[in-house]
C-alpha cells in the first residue's frame, strides 16, 4: 500500500492508468498482510480522486 502511494507522489502522472496487480493468498509465515490494508489503500486513493474498473 505504501508502496502505490510513494509511486504516485513521485511519478508526475500520478497513479493515472497504474493497475494493481495483488495475489489473494499470502504465506501464513508474513506477518503484513496487504489484504488487512487494502481497505485504507481503496479508501485514500478515492479521497485524492481516483476512480477503479476491474479488468
Amino acid at each position: 500500500a505504501a508502496a502505490a502511494l510513494d509511486f504516485e507522489r513521485k511519478t508526475p502522472l500520478g497513479l493515472n492508468g497504474f493497475v494493481l496487480l495483488f495475489h489473494v493468498s499470502t504465506d501464513p509465515r508474513r506477518t503484513d498482510k496487504f489484504y488487512d490494508r487494502l481497505d485504507a489503500l481503496l479508501t485514500e486513493l478515492k479521497r485524492r480522486g481516483y476512480g477503479f474498473t476491474r479488468l
